[in-house]
């Protein structure tokens, strides 16, 4: 029994050895093959000439890397010749000017910009200032014509005045005994009297009118009075009217209106002429004489 089990353990051995004497090699054989191959596939891609523009990069480009390596080099030296140079010529007080002169420089850029800057602002203040000068002087310019438009103006008004107006003595109001007798000197023609000698109304100078608040008031009527010559030169028709004996019993009450001003003089020389006194009242232009309440002769200025 003991005999049996020794050879039956010897056989296990032998086959596991045997197992791996052969993975062994199988294993060189494999590793042999691959190196064989590599050898081969080398000489192949050695014995191979490289294409004609593959050379012809690999020179150019190995011509251009020369080139550069030369300049580097050259560089390096020229920057540390100039270095070297700075360091022996250029002081550190040197460097310090040159420094100072660098922000000098810069701070005189920034101070033209800011000149440039004001210089411009100025211009538009003086285009300003310009443009309200020259509406300085065209305004004075057009105050003087103004004023010599108003001097003459003036002067011309001036003229008109004297020539349209007269210089008069309104004579002093006398008291007289006698009744009045209205009369009218308006447009340049003598209306009147208001009451005739047989004591009836004038309805020939004059019409009553009554107003809208019951004023009774006397106008003269169209087609009425005598034409009065402001010269005195053709008033025979009105020295014969006022010429009337009976009017020496009553003096003229005349109311004038100042686009007759000019014809006073005339129709008072006729009246002293007639020896008959005369009172003149100047009216204005819209002046109308209203009715008294308790005469009909004696008229009042209604405003």
């Amino acid at each position: 029994m003991i005999r049996h089990r020794t050879q039956s353990d010897n056989g296990s051995l032998e086959l596991l050895l045997d197992t791996i004497c052969n993975m062994f090699g199988g294993i060189v054989f494999i590793s042999l093959l691959v190196v064989v191959l590599l050898n081969s596939t080398s000489e192949i891609q050695s014995s191979t000439p490289p294409g004609t523009v593959t050379e012809a990069e690999f020179i150019s480009s190995e011509n251009t890397r020369r080139t550069l390596n030369n300049k580097l080099n050259r560089l390096r030296t020229s920057v540390a010749q100039q270095e070297a140079i700075s360091e022996i010529i250029v002081s550190d007080e040197t460097r310090r000017l040159a420094q100072e002169i660098e922000q000098s420089e810069q701070r005189k850029a920034s101070l033209v910009s800011l000149e440039s800057s004001i210089v411009g602002e100025s211009t538009v203040v003086q285009k300003d200032i310009n443009s309200l000068a020259k509406e300085a002087t065209q305004s004075k310019s057009k105050l003087e014509e103004t004023q010599q438009r108003l001097a003459a103006v003036t002067q011309q008004l001036e003229i008109t005045i004297e020539q349209n107006t007269r210089e008069a003595v309104i004579p002093k109001v006398v008291p007289s005994t006698k009744p009045p007798q209205v009369f009218f000197l308006k447009n340049g023609t003598l209306y009147g009297p208001e009451i005739l000698s047989g004591g009836s109304s004038n309805s020939r100078d004059f019409e009553v009118v009554k107003l809208d608040d019951g004023t009774q008031i006397v106008q003269e009527r169209v087609g009425g009075g005598r034409p009065v010559d402001s010269t005195g030169k053709q008033n025979a028709n009105l020295q014969r009217h006022l010429g009337d004996p009976w009017l020496k019993s009553f003096y003229v009450k005349l109311f004038v209106w100042p686009n007759s001003y000019g014809h006073v003089e005339a129709v008072r020389v006729v009246l002293e002429d007639a020896a008959i006194r005369c009172q003149i009242i100047p009216c204005e232009r819209d002046t109308q004489i209203a009715i008294s309440s308790t005469s009909t002769v004696r008229p009042v200025l209604v405003q």
